[in-house]
């Protein structure tokens, strides 16, 4: 029987484990290091409580100097730079002197500034000075113009009254030099005299501006009695000096009836309303004895009269050249008139100075005196030649 105090194997084991346990428990002991979990896992080393250094809070101390010194150091800097660059230049502006007899210096307490003297340059001094004389000189001038606006417009009253003053009594109009050009009228003698220079520059530019208007009317109107008016001052020996101004105003209404048309080109003899003839459809329908009548019919429209004088254009026949001619001399209507020379012209291929009436007469006289002795000459001929003898 074995004895039941052997060990067995795993109690020997243990045991001889046992004193190397003991032996490493030991070591932890003596090294004060924690023991491993159960687990087997090793633990944080657990230190026994040590006295904590003051290394920090004297660190901290050290960078709280450091920077109270440099804010130091920096206002010191700013201080000296105001004494250096600013404060020279406050006291130079304060240093300013007041000049003698300005008004009193404000104390800066009161919120008021104060004034302060500037001093300006010779050079804007002497600117200002000659722009001061020129100033006078022209308040000189303005008030000469002045005056003598004053001078003109009283003497234009004392005028006007005298002009508005009626005559005493009509009297025979003052004889005036023959360089002076006047139609003697009483209307402008009986109320200024004539003696004087002014006057007779005023008469000679009412007559010239007569002129004009009568020009205009032509141009304007086209109507042939202005022109007339202006043929009959070229004419007159009384206007011998505006001759030249009458004269320029004919060539004046001339130029624009030879360059100008006052008429539509569109415009055609309105034949429905004026014919009941169904055979007249257009105003190529018309015979030459209708055309004439239109032509000499002073109630139609200037219009249709100047078709109409365009129309007998081609038609070479003596009675159309008669009546051609009757509307150059006749017609109110300067239009009509030049429509009807240039008809004129082309049936007779002969050309003439625009509404030269006195020309184109002497010219047809003879066409026709030529033509009749030339007709009486074989008249003549006939009856004067022998019978011949019969067979």
């Amino acid at each position: 029987m074995a004895n039941d105090h052997t060990p067995s194997p795993s109690s020997a084991s243990r045991s001889a484990d046992g004193s190397g346990l003991a032996s490493a428990g030991e070591k932890i002991s003596l090294l004060d290091i924690k023991s491993l979990h159960a687990g087997g896992a090793a633990a944080h080393p657990r230190y026994s409580n040590l006295r904590k250094s003051s290394h920090a809070l004297q660190l901290f101390g050290l960078l709280f100097v450091i920077t109270l010194l440099l804010i130091g150091a920096l206002l010191v800097g700013l201080y000296s730079f105001y004494e250096s660059k600013i404060e020279p230049k406050l006291q130079g502006l304060s240093a300013v002197k007041q000049a003698p007899g300005d008004a009193p210096a404000i104390p800066a307490a009161t919120g008021v500034p104060i004034a302060v003297k500037i001093d300006v340059p010779q050079e804007f001094k002497d600117q200002l000075s000659k722009a001061s004389e020129k100033i006078t000189e022209l308040q000189k001038q303005i008030d000469f113009l002045r005056d003598a606006n004053q001078a003109v417009d009283g003497r234009l009253g004392e005028i006007n009254e005298k002009l508005a003053k009626p005559a005493p009594a009509p009297s025979v109009a003052a004889a005036v030099d023959p360089t002076l050009a006047i139609e003697g009228k009483t209307e402008v003698a009986s109320v200024v005299p004539v003696q004087s220079s002014s006057n007779q520059e005023l008469v000679l530019l009412k007559e010239r501006n007569r002129l004009t208007a009568y020009a205009d009317e032509a141009i304007a109107q086209g109507e042939r009695k202005p022109l007339g008016l202006l043929i009959e001052k070229l004419q007159d020996p009384k206007m011998a000096h505006l001759r030249h101004a009458a004269y320029s105003e004919v060539q004046r209404v001339y130029y624009h009836l030879r360059f100008t048309s006052r008429i539509d080109p569109n415009f055609r003899i309105p034949v429905n309303d004026m014919f009941k003839d169904p055979a007249i459809r257009d105003e190529s329908d018309l015979k030459t004895e209708q055309i004439i009548k239109l032509l000499h019919d002073a109630e139609k429209p200037w219009e249709v009269r100047l078709r109409a004088a365009w129309l007998l254009g081609g038609r070479r026949t003596r009675e159309v050249g008669v009546a051609l001619i009757k509307a150059i001399k006749e017609d109110s209507m300067l239009d009509v008139s030049k429509e009807a020379q240039l008809s004129f012209e082309q049936n007779m291929d002969h050309k003439f100075l625009l509404l030269d009436v006195p020309a184109i007469e002497a010219w047809w006289k003879t066409q026709t005196e030529s033509k009749e002795d030339e007709k009486k000459k074989d008249d003549t001929k006939a009856t004067d030649s022998p019978a011949l003898p019969k067979k």
